[in-house]
């Protein structure tokens, strides 16, 4: 559901990856979502 609303209605993407990374000096595991959205330009005055 998530995916719909950020692409159908807010006209972005929104993409996910599991990926290893450090915190703390420690290694962990876990998915990481990355969401873009586009800034509607405002009509020139």
């Amino acid at each position: 559901m998530s995916k719909e609303i950020v692409e159908k209605h807010l006209k972005g993407t929104l993409a996910v990856d599991n990926t290893h990374y450090e915190y703390k000096q420690m290694q962990h595991f876990g998915a990481k979502f990355i969401i873009t959205l586009y800034k509607k330009e405002s009509p020139s005055l």
